[in-house]
């Protein structure tokens, strides 16, 4: 981690007498823990799990909101195991309960596979990750799961006692996902109106306009639904849901009961039924709407081509996400990169045998390539 190495030379005006170093990576902080931790066999597999504020020091470009910030939120864990099959096993699990919150929670389609070479995280065995590609065809690292072998129990005294009674060192795991997600699922599912957020995480589900929706609003919570009644216009209620993303806006007029759904901007006379479930069963529908159409529009602008010609036009345009295979010599990327933009996503096991799409030697890798954000 020497290159992302901070010293800290200077407080306000006051040169310290000691330079202060700050962690680049909180391995070197939790895993000397694990090493005073684990004793024997018995004290494995340790998992551990926190939530915390990154500081990005390195990163020059300038920001763009919840998706290229010098400071961010992220949720990152941790493991200890006694084989290297156990270890493998939870980054596969891991980065599947990733997959899980992207997919049924942001409504985000997904692809996955091994980060490349130099793009693997430090001091990793291999690096799995999973990207989406945003609606201006850019694509974005979105989570990722690290098999970390005994990389870093070996420098850092992390052992355990066989029931052999022969010591090892442990093997070890650890993955992470950041803000970044919600920014993507933002950008992915947003118009031009302003926010579409998806009903799992909407903090308001249903806006209920005016104060005669007591009873209603008991029903919703009933029915697992966050709720929320204001005395609004119509006309404010829909601008508020169009501004803030909320889901679901239910409002009176003329007597009749009207339910005007955010992803769509339609609204619907509502049938005489029970509130609570009738606005539980939209908000299902439109969770399973927002990620339907996001596949299809995810599916659109992915391609897979063996022409080099295609391949160059496609990512020369900003053309999506395409999918080809791959050499995995440096000087091969660096060629393509300096002629179409491109940079290297993901790589995975090719399917079949082949020529790379970009020098024609013989083709190591089926690989993804995109704009990056």
């Amino acid at each position: 981690f020497e290159d992302e190495l901070a010293l800290v030379t200077k407080v306000g005006k006051n040169k310290l007498s000691d330079p202060l170093a700050i962690v680049p990576t909180s391995e070197m902080i939790i895993y000397p823990y694990f090493a005073k931790k684990i004793r024997s066999q018995k004290d494995l597999p340790l998992k551990a799990n926190q939530f915390c504020s990154v500081m990005r020091w390195e990163f020059k470009r300038p920001n763009v909101p919840l998706l290229r910030d010098n400071q961010f939120l992220w949720q990152e864990s941790h493991s200890c195991h006694a084989t290297a099959k156990e270890a493998e096993e939870m980054t596969l699990a891991m980065l599947r309960v990733y997959k899980k919150i992207l997919e049924q929670a942001l409504c985000l389609p997904t692809i996955s596979g091994l980060k490349p070479g130099r793009r693997k995280f430090p001091g990793a065995e291999y690096t799995l990750a999973l990207e989406t590609l945003l609606p201006d065809n850019k694509a974005v690292q979105l989570a990722t799961s690290h098999f970390l072998s005994q990389n870093f129990s070996k420098p850092l005294g992390i052992s355990f006692t066989k029931k052999s009674g022969k010591k090892e060192h442990c093997w070890q795991s650890c993955h992470g996902i950041t803000t970044r997600s919600l920014g993507a699922a933002l950008y992915f599912h947003s118009d031009q109106h302003g926010l579409v957020v998806p009903p799992s995480i909407a903090p308001v589900q249903c806006l209920l306009v005016g104060k005669g929706f007591r009873k209603e609003f008991a029903a919703l919570e009933k029915a697992f639904v966050r709720a929320s009644i204001e005395d609004l216009s119509v006309k404010n209620a829909l601008a508020k849901s169009m501004k803030d993303g909320i889901p679901v806006v239910v409002y009176k007029e003329n007597g009749k009961t009207f339910l005007y759904r955010r992803d769509t901007n339609e609204s619907r006379q509502m049938k005489k039924t029970s509130l609570g479930k009738a606005v539980a069963k939209e908000l299902t529908k439109m969770h399973s709407s927002m990620f339907s159409r996001a596949k299809s529009s995810f599916k659109d602008r992915s391609f897979s081509t063996s022409s080099k010609k295609v391949f160059a036009e496609k990512l020369s345009m900003r053309g999506g996400l395409v999918n080809a295979l791959w050499c995995g010599d440096d000087d091969c990327f660096f060629s393509l990169k300096k002629e179409t933009g491109a940079s290297l996503r993901l790589v995975n096991p090719p399917k079949k045998k082949g020529k790379c799409v970009w020098c024609n030697e013989k083709a190591a890798f089926s690989a993804y390539f995109a704009p990056s954000h």
